[in-house]
């Protein structure tokens, strides 16, 4: 039997479809997880997994360490060094 809604009719449910970079942080376990956000930070999926070893699983301190990273990254190929 299906369960009916406030107006008599049946209830309709809506199965929402979330992006898994929409978690509220990285399971580099988790395989489609891991290439979602590596693409979403441009980056390798060991660096990625480098950066959530590094601070956590925080996609806002992983941002932050990635950027610093590639800042570095910059400045070492800007001096030749």
């Amino acid at each position: 039997m299906a369960r009916m809604n406030t107006l008599g009719g049946p209830r309709q449910f809506q199965r929402q479809e979330f992006s898994r970079v929409d978690a509220p942080r990285i399971d580099v376990h988790e395989r489609e997880q891991l290439i979602e956000w590596a693409e979403k930070f441009d980056v390798s999926e060991e660096e990625l997994r480098q950066a959530v070893a590094a601070v956590g699983g925080d996609p806002e301190q992983v941002g932050e360490y990635l950027a610093k990273q590639a800042g570095e990254r910059e400045q070492y190929d800007a001096t030749g060094v």
